[in-house]
């Protein structure tokens, strides 16, 4: 993340309200460039939400979010002892199961 603040707002119905949600986030400091709006998208998807899209793009330093070495021990630890599966560490620790295969298993090699 690079530290700028970027709002997003989204409604899809005619009871909510965009003008609101935009005087919250400009009342938190987002400059009205920065904010950016879904209109008409009901949902839990993420199909078709270009707003959305260009807030996170706004924020995105393209760097990958990387677990410190005290969770990567406690992930390897706690799958080792058959505490808890690959699936439910993925879960808590917010992160694909890929990343948790590679924590606990190492890197691929290649053949």
């Amino acid at each position: 993340m690079n530290g700028t603040r970027v709002g997003y707002a989204r409604y899809s119905t005619d009871e909510q309200d965009v003008i609101i949600q935009t005087e919250q986030l400009l009342a938190l400091g987002v400059p009205q460039g920065r904010i950016y709006i879904d209109r008409g998208f009901s949902g839990t998807t993420r199909r078709n939400r270009a707003g959305l899209d260009q807030a996170l793009a706004a924020v995105w330093d393209g760097k990958q979010p990387k677990l410190p070495e005290p969770a990567r021990r406690s992930i390897r630890r706690r799958y080792a002892e058959g505490e808890v599966s690959l699936a439910n560490l993925a879960t808590e620790y917010s992160v694909g199961r890929s990343t948790i295969h590679r924590i606990i298993h190492g890197p691929e090699t290649s053949r």
